[in-house]
């Protein structure tokens, strides 16, 4: 059974009806799928998700699969899972074929603009009826012009988005944060996963930094009273979907302070 996508228009005409059991592999997904109130179908996620969401999935039935990057495939198997959701920026190819080799559906979000967002939204509205009135309001929402303004040329910042999650990883230039952040006034982005002082000081003297939370590490001596830092929370810079509309609102009126 071939992975499908999900933020394309791709869902194919065969696909599950009954979603009873179904394994999230990233927290993008597991942050959707609860807020379409779908705690007691989650019978696994990964371990991201739980460090992410733990008060959420602590009174569910979710177990723990191992990272996103490493998932236990036995114990996976073992849920038997009407469907498996994963997030092609962050889940490794090799586990996503496995996952289709025991037969199990799978489908794979590509999420790299706030188009591909709208879609998504729309998408988890059609494979779960039941809660899709909460998935089609919150996709309608991206489509307000409110949120497809762009700021003035002149109020363009340089951002730094420091981010040891994704530390040695070279994000491209098309994705999900980027075109979030051109969105609300970003003229130009920079990854780092850390630097020491007072090379982050001499590389980017201008630009506002953004540290999402939480972190696996703390913040860079020397940083921590920077008036340069603006701490996000992890979701409302890479949970895409029904954040992504209160997230645009509080980046655009953070970056403009």
């Amino acid at each position: 059974m071939e992975p499908w996508t999900l933020g394309h228009r791709a869902l194919p005409s065969e696909r599950p009806t009954r979603l009873d059991r179904v394994v999230s592999l990233a927290p993008s997904i597991t942050g959707n799928l609860l807020g379409m109130g779908l705690l007691g179908s989650l019978s696994g996620v990964s371990d991201e998700c739980v460090d992410l969401f733990e008060a959420e999935l602590e009174v569910g039935p979710a177990l723990a699969l191992g990272s996103y990057r490493d998932l236990d495939e036995g114990v996976l198997a073992a849920l038997n899972p009407d469907l498996v959701i994963g997030d092609a920026r962050v889940n490794r190819a090799e586990n996503v074929t496995a996952i289709a080799r025991q037969g199990f559906p799978i489908a794979l979000a590509r999420v790299d603009d706030l188009d591909a967002t709208r879609i998504f939204l729309e998408e988890l509205g059609v494979l779960f009826p039941r809660s899709g009135r909460e998935a089609f309001a919150a996709s309608s929402l991206l489509a307000s012009p409110v949120i497809d303004s762009v700021a003035d040329g002149e109020d363009r910042v340089e951002v730094v988005v420091l981010d040891p999650w994704h530390a040695g990883q070279s994000l491209p230039e098309l994705c999900y944060p980027a075109d979030l952040l051109r969105r609300v006034g970003a003229l130009t982005i920079h990854w780092e996963g850390s630097l020491p002082i007072g090379e982050f000081q001499a590389r980017y003297p201008r630009a506002r930094i953004l540290w999402p939370r939480p972190s696996p590490t703390d913040l860079p001596s020397g940083l921590a009273k920077s008036s340069a830092v603006i701490e996000v929370s992890w979701q409302s810079l890479f949970g895409f979907g029904f954040g992504t509309a209160s997230a645009i609102k509080e980046l655009k009126a953070r970056l403009s302070e």
